[in-house]
C-alpha cells in the first residue's frame, strides 16, 4: 500500500511545453502579421497608382481654347482696369490744373480792368496835349494847365501775367490732360497774345524810358514838382518860366506824344478788351467742363 502512494498517478500528469518552443511559435505569428500588412500597403498603393494613371486623359483642342479664351479675359480685364485707373488719374490732374489756371486767368482781368481804365484816361490827357499843341500859339500856353497834362506822358501800365500754370503745363507736357481740344486751342491763342503784348509794353517802355523822360527833364522846370495840384491851388505858383517853350520843342514833344498815344492805343481798350473777354470764355470753358465751383 505504501509504494502505491509514492507513485503519482499517469493520468492527473501534463507535461508543458517548453519555453523556447512557445516563443518560438510567437515569433512565427509576429512576423506573419508584419509581411501581411506590408503586403496590403503594396497592392494599396498599386491600386492607387492605377487609378491616379486614369485622371491624365487626353485634353481636346476645346480645352485649349478655353483655357486661352480665360487667359485673354484676365489679360484684358487686368488692362481694362489700368486704364480706367489712369483715366481717373489724369482727369483728376487736369482738374487740379484746370483750378490753378482758372486763377490764373482771374487775376489777369482783374489786373486788365485796372489797366483798361488807367489807358482810357491815358489817352484823354495825351489827345488835350497834343491838341493844345496843335491849336494854341505856344507863347499862349496855359504852361500849368500843360505841365499838369504833361504827367501822363511817359506812363505807363503793363499786364505781367500769371502764366506760371501755362508755363508748367506746356514744359511738363502735361497738356495733354485737356481732352477737349478747343480748350488747348484757347489757351494757346490766349499765350500769343500775352506774347505780343510783352512786346509792345516792352517797346512802349524803351521809348519812354529812352526819348520822353529825358525830354521832359531837360526842357521842362524841375521847380514845378507837384503836377496833381487843383487848379485853385496852382494860381499860387507862377503862371511862366516852367517849360522851355519854343516852336521846335513843341513840335519835337508833340511827336513824341503820338508815339505814347500810338502806344496807348495798341495796349488800350482796342487791345485788352479782346484780350480779356478771351480769358473770360477760357475760364467759363474750365468750369463748365471740370466742373468748377
Amino acid at each position: 500500500m505504501s509504494e502505491e502512494k509514492d507513485i503519482p498517478a499517469e493520468e492527473n500528469f501534463t507535461p508543458e511545453s517548453p519555453p523556447e518552443e512557445a516563443a518560438s511559435g510567437q515569433d512565427i505569428v509576429t512576423l506573419t502579421a508584419a509581411e501581411t500588412s506590408h503586403t496590403s500597403i503594396q497592392t494599396a498603393a498599386e491600386d492607387m497608382e492605377v487609378h491616379h494613371a486614369h485622371l491624365h486623359h487626353k485634353k481636346k483642342w476645346q480645352d485649349y481654347l478655353f483655357e486661352f479664351f480665360m487667359l485673354f479675359l484676365a489679360v484684358s480685364s487686368g488692362f481694362f482696369v489700368e486704364n480706367l485707373r489712369e483715366h481717373y488719374v489724369e482727369h483728376e490732374r487736369a482738374k487740379e490744373y484746370a483750378a490753378m489756371l482758372r486763377k490764373d486767368l482771374q487775376a489777369d482781368t482783374a489786373i486788365i480792368n485796372i489797366i483798361v481804365r488807367f489807358r482810357i484816361q491815358q489817352k484823354k490827357n495825351l489827345d488835350t496835349l497834343s491838341n493844345i499843341i496843335k491849336t494854341t500859339p505856344y507863347e499862349k500856353i496855359d504852361q500849368q494847365q500843360f505841365l499838369r497834362l504833361s504827367k501822363s506822358a511817359g506812363q505807363y501800365l503793363h499786364l505781367l501775367s500769371s502764366n506760371g500754370t501755362l508755363q508748367q503745363l506746356k514744359s511738363s507736357g502735361s497738356l495733354r490732360y485737356f481732352s477737349d481740344t478747343s480748350l488747348v486751342y484757347a489757351l494757346t491763342s490766349y499765350e500769343e497774345d500775352l506774347k505780343h503784348a510783352d512786346y509792345v509794353q516792352n517797346e512802349e517802355s524803351q521809348h519812354c524810358a529812352e526819348r520822353v523822360i529825358p525830354f521832359k527833364f531837360k526842357h521842362f522846370n524841375d521847380t514845378f514838382k507837384d503836377t496833381s495840384l487843383s487848379v485853385a491851388a496852382s494860381k499860387n505858383f507862377p503862371q511862366t518860366g516852367l517849360v522851355d517853350f519854343d516852336k521846335n520843342t513843341m513840335m519835337e514833344f508833340y511827336n513824341l506824344l503820338s508815339k505814347c498815344t500810338w502806344y496807348n492805343e495798341v495796349l488800350g481798350y482796342n487791345s485788352f478788351e479782346p484780350h480779356k473777354n478771351k480769358a473770360t470764355g477760357i475760364i467759363e470753358m474750365l468750369e463748365k467742363e471740370y466742373h468748377l465751383q
